[in-house]
């Protein structure tokens, strides 16, 4: 890993805010970005304030990721080979690519490619695994909200049969049948609550 100056580490640190920003009103809080975008928070946080600058390849190719960045924007940035974090060249030129040929073993020359791949994979992994994670808890959580309205209705009702018992027994009461057996069937006309 190269050795860049600070000040471009700060002014990195400032475009990149910048960019957060830019990609969603709701990435003005740091801790959001880095939730939504499956990132350790104190990576974000150290990268745009340029607490430190010993970033490996891999995470640096994760932040790319993140920030939604070329590949090797950070690094061309930094080098001062580019003006912004697009690209917008300082005397590069792109070279045309070659087409790779792949050894018996089946590795391939290109390993930041194939890093940056690996840390996409890994992010859309624990993404998809939050978002199950989250989907999971509403379903559980209006579930129990069910079962809890379901247990207070059925208190309700409980509720309900004993009043109208209890109005059965008192109309009884007001009518003259107070604990009288009832002249037709001979039972108590009380009804228990």
């Amino acid at each position: 890993m190269a050795t860049y100056p600070r000040e471009a580490w700060q002014r990195l640190g400032d475009l990149l805010v910048t960019r957060r920003v830019e990609l969603d009103a709701r990435y003005r809080n740091r801790r959001e970005f880095a939730r939504e975008v499956q990132m350790d928070y104190r990576v974000i946080y150290d990268i745009e304030v340029a607490r430190r600058s010993n970033f490996g390849t891999s995470t640096l190719r994760g932040l790319e990721l993140a920030y939604q960045l070329p590949t090797g924007a950070l690094d061309d940035f930094l080098g001062g080979r580019a003006e912004d974090l697009f690209g917008a060249s300082r005397d590069r030129v792109e070279p045309i690519p070659e087409p790779h040929v792949h050894d018996a073993a089946g590795s391939h020359p290109d390993t930041a490619t194939a890093a940056a791949i690996q840390v996409a994979l890994e992010m859309v992994g624990r993404w998809t695994a939050a978002k199950d994670k989250e989907r999971e808890l509403k379903d559980q959580e209006i579930a129990e909200k069910i079962a809890e309205q379901n247990r207070l209705l059925e208190q309700q009702a409980r509720l309900v049969e004993g009043q109208s018992a209890e109005i059965t027994r008192l109309r009884r009461v007001m009518e003259g049948h107070d604990g009288e057996p009832d002249e037709e069937s001979g039972e108590d006309s009380r009804e228990a609550i």
